[in-house]
C-alpha cells in the first residue's frame, strides 16, 4: 500500500526481487493519490525492457469515482484548515478576503510563485497569503533571496506562518504571508474528512485482493490498473448500507 508514490525511484529494484535471495516476492503496489499515480506512470515510461525484469503490477484508486468523492471532501476540509490558521494566528477570516486564487486547479497544486512574480503584483494588492496543500515531499521551494525580507519576531509564542515585506519595483511595499512557513497546511492542521474515506480504504483493499488473485494466475499487466465499475458500485452500496444508517 502506498499513499503518495514513494516507491517509483526503486521500482526496478523491487521488481528484481531475486537479488535479495528470493526471500520475498512483490505481489504489486496499490497507490492512493493522484500525485503517486503520476509518479508511477512516469516510472513505467522509463522502465527498462529486459527479459529478466517484469514490471510490477500496480493498482491505483486515484482516478476512481470513489476517490473523486473523497477529493471533494478534502477540498472542503483544506479550506477550513486555512481559515482556522488565519483566525488563530492572524486574527483574519477567509470570508473577509474578496479574492481567492487557486494555482494549478487539480488534485494537487504544483506551481509556486517565483520571486519576479511577487515583485510585479498589482498595486491594488497590498497583502498576499499563500497556503500550500500537497504531499509532504512536494512542498513549496522558496527563493533564497526572499529570506532577507522575512520578519523575525521576538515573541517566544509559536506561530503557524512566516511574514515577508517585499519592495515593489515601483517603490511601494506589499506583504507576503506563507501559512505554516510554506509547509503543507493539511499536515499542520488536521481536518476531519468524515466517513467518505472508508470507501477509498475499501477500494484499496479490493485492489490488494486483485493483486493476490492475479499473481496466483500468473497474470502480468503493463499499465496501471484500477477498479472495475462493478467493484466501485459494490463498495458504494456497502458504504451506504453501513454508514447511511449512522446519519
Amino acid at each position: 500500500m502506498d499513499i503518495g508514490g514513494y516507491f517509483p525511484p526503486c521500482l526496478q529494484d523491487l521488481a528484481h526481487h531475486h537479488i535479495y535471495g528470493n526471500t520475498w516476492k512483490l505481489l504489486g503496489i496499490v497507490e492512493d493519490t493522484g500525485n503517486g499515480h503520476q509518479k508511477y506512470n512516469r516510472a513505467f515510461q522509463y522502465f527498462p525492457v529486459r527479459q529478466d525484469l517484469k514490471k510490477p503490477c500496480i493498482y491505483s484508486v486515484a482516478r476512481s469515482q470513489l476517490k473523486m468523492t473523497e477529493d471533494y471532501n478534502v477540498g472542503k476540509s483544506l479550506v477550513r484548515a486555512a481559515d482556522t490558521i488565519l483566525r488563530q494566528s492572524l486574527d483574519l477570516r477567509l470570508e473577509d478576503h474578496r479574492v481567492v486564487g487557486v494555482i494549478e486547479f487539480g488534485k494537487i497544486g504544483n506551481k509556486a510563485l517565483t520571486f519576479d512574480d511577487l515583485q510585479n503584483i498589482g498595486v491594488n494588492i497590498d497583502r498576499l497569503i499563500i497556503a500550500s496543500y500537497t504531499s509532504a515531499d512536494d512542498e513549496l521551494n522558496i527563493y533564497e533571496g526572499l529570506k532577507q525580507y522575512k520578519y523575525v519576531s521576538d515573541s517566544t509564542y509559536p506561530v503557524n506562518f512566516s511574514w515577508y515585506t517585499i519592495k515593489r519595483r515601483a517603490g511601494s511595499d506589499f506583504q507576503l504571508i506563507l501559512l505554516c512557513d510554506r509547509n503543507a497546511t493539511n499536515f499542520n492542521c488536521r481536518a476531519i474528512l468524515g466517513e467518505s474515506i472508508r470507501s477509498v480504504q475499501a477500494a484499496m483493499m479490493i485492489c490488494a485482493l486483485n493483486l493476490y488473485r492475479s499473481n496466483r494466475k500468473n497474470k502480468s499487466n503493463s499499465d496501471i490498473l484500477t477498479l472495475t465499475n462493478e467493484e466501485e458500485i459494490m463498495i458504494a452500496r456497502l458504504w451506504l448500507q453501513h454508514f447511511g444508517r449512522m446519519k
